[in-house]
């Protein structure tokens, strides 16, 4: 463990590393960092085999793995956050507003509002209380459950992350939250991102409505009202932009 950073040796004695922290403080999403969630999901991918065959619906989140989940989204390198939001920003250079949709840590939230933006963050009630400490100090506004109407309405992996039910009414939300504005969903597109077949896979794994491709984005939008659906490279991140439109030229 101390070979690989998990503890030091201090004073004869071993105490916990920064990387260590995690799998036993929670109190601080930023103290818990990525390995927590993965071995979560590394347990998912486990009992897939089993899942499959007993056609398991998707388990319930407990507290923890909740907070492991929202400890990995918080510890998202910043190189990472900056490229996504960039990317988003570039696609609505008008915009002043922007909602992050189930947004998890809000790690792109703050950057939007330390960019500038009127940034929400919208989440469900138990994710809000538990992200609260670290967006007391930003000007990042929160909304458990709503999705207010934006400019810009943004997501990370939400198709992956939410099941097919789930995902239609969040996008029946965004829809009907404004008459006009820009729709970017970060995602790993089977054909056109690297990730795309490990992101499949533990998407199946919780019960995520899978990756999809370009012409599946598209069609699937539409539906929920959206208009001039394109897919764009993030390049160095693994995933594409989905951008879609709303009543805007």
């Amino acid at each position: 463990l101390a070979d690989a950073g998990f503890l030091e040796p201090v004073d004869g004695e071993y105490e916990l590393t920064n990387r260590g922290l995690g799998f036993l403080a929670k109190r601080d999403l930023r103290s818990i960092g990525p390995l927590p969630h993965a071995l979560d999901r590394l347990g998912d991918l486990a009992a897939l085999p089993e899942a499959m065959a007993s056609g398991r619906s998707r388990h319930d989140e407990d507290g923890t793995r909740r907070r492991n989940r929202l400890g990995a989204d918080a510890a998202t390198p910043v190189t990472t956050v900056r490229a996504r939001v960039t990317a988003a920003v570039r696609t609505a250079p008008e915009a002043t507003s922007i909602v992050d949709l189930r947004g998890q840590s809000g790690v792109h939230a703050r950057e939007f509002a330390a960019r500038g933006f009127d940034a929400t963050l919208s989440e469900d009630a138990a994710t809000v209380e538990a992200v609260g400490p670290l967006l007391e100090p930003t000007d990042v506004a929160v909304a458990a459950g709503a999705v207010p109407p934006a400019d810009l309405a943004f997501g990370v992996d939400v198709v992956a992350r939410h099941a097919p039910e789930e995902l239609s009414r969040l996008l029946a939300d965004v829809a009907g939250a404004f008459d006009d504005g820009t729709l970017v969903l970060v995602e790993a597109v089977r054909g056109e991102s690297a990730a795309a077949p490990a992101v499949a896979v533990e998407s199946l794994a919780t019960g995520g409505a899978g990756v999809r491709t370009p012409d599946e984005h598209r069609r699937a939008l539409e539906a929920a009202g959206f208009d001039a659906v394109s897919v764009r490279s993030i390049p160095g991140t693994g995933r594409a932009a989905v951008v879609a439109h709303r009543g805007v030229d």
